[in-house]
């Protein structure tokens, strides 16, 4: 069964961890809930409109057609860079930490996992050799702005 996890200080969101999806069966992404389970039950997001940065399963049957489109361009300021990781294989503890490095939550992601990190600080400590998949807003800014590390 899938686990939806937030993670929030104070009503505002720093991670989001989504557990225990089969890599063939299909969830439904914000409720698990067996009745919307099936192959297009449409579009399910985890995040919220409000978030910096959306993700959700998307599920439809066999001839299902999305028309093609575009989507506007757009001038909004990146407040925070999101990242979401999703584990291929293998598994690691995540410690997602608010800004000034207190610890909100471990968690321990394993292959067909993810994460979102939208803000605050995080660490990974491998538990088996894994493989993540991370997307991230750009343009990079280069390795000495890109992070800021705990002292």
């Amino acid at each position: 069964m899938i686990s939806v996890i937030p993670v929030a200080k104070n009503g505002v969101s720093y991670a989001l961890f989504v557990c225990g999806r089969s890599h063939s069966e299909p969830q439904t992404a914000a409720t698990g809930n067996a009745e919307n389970s099936q192959v297009g039950s449409g579009a399910n997001f985890f995040t919220r409109p409000s978030d910096e940065f959306q993700v959700g399963i998307i599920e439809r049957p066999a001839g299902y057609e999305v028309k093609a489109h575009q989507h506007p361009g757009r001038n909004d300021t990146i407040h925070h860079t999101t990242e979401f990781l999703y584990v291929e294989m293998g598994k690691a503890k995540v410690t997602v930490f608010d800004e000034e490095w207190a610890a909100l939550h471990e968690q321990v992601i394993g292959a067909g996992d993810f994460m979102i990190a939208f803000r605050g600080g995080h660490q990974f400590t491998m538990l088996e050799p894994v493989r993540f998949i991370e997307v991230k807003q750009g343009p990079y800014p280069g390795d000495g702005k890109a992070k800021m590390f705990r002292s």
